[in-house]
């Protein structure tokens, strides 16, 4: 986590009593799991509508009830800070799930284009591999495998 947000975060957790204090570490706790796990994975698609409605719907009852007995000058960087953390995890699952969309259409589109290869063709005609694809280990015209001399070996 980006040292700055965990000293602010810790800088706003400060003023509050224990139990306060307990209920608001559990919250943020609970959104750095969810932006772990979003970060962690980057081919998955974002929290599904229970997780959502879960992490970041409307704030639990609690949270609000603690923002209601709070002074003004300790509520201000605490409320500051909580909303950081849930639009930075709700940026972050809004990514993943555009990513994750991109991924099918792309996907959709790739297993429906056909490649025209002598075997597959009616009329025994292929596209030429190019000179050029001898340094791919397979031709994306004909997918063919093209042989690559061994490496060498580093330590020898």
């Amino acid at each position: 986590m980006n040292n700055k947000v965990m000293q602010k975060t810790l800088e706003a957790l400060e003023p509050l009593p224990p139990q306060t204090r307990q209920l608001f570490e559990t919250q943020f706790a609970i959104l750095e799991a969810v932006l772990i796990e979003l970060a962690r994975n980057r081919l998955r698609n974002g929290l599904d509508e229970d997780q959502y409605e879960q992490f970041l719907g409307p704030p639990p009852s609690e949270i609000n009830e603690a923002f209601g007995n709070m002074d003004k000058d300790v509520k201000a960087p605490l409320r500051f800070i909580y909303g950081f953390w849930r639009s930075w995890t709700r940026h972050v699952h809004n990514a993943r799930c555009a990513s994750f969309a991109a991924s099918q259409k792309l996907q959709r589109r790739l297993a429906s284009l056909t490649i025209s290869n002598a075997v597959a063709s009616a009329d025994g005609e292929a596209l030429k591999c190019l000179p050029w694809l001898e340094s791919h280990s397979t031709c994306p015209t004909c997918r063919a495998t093209i042989e690559l001399p061994p490496r060498p070996d580093p330590f020898s």
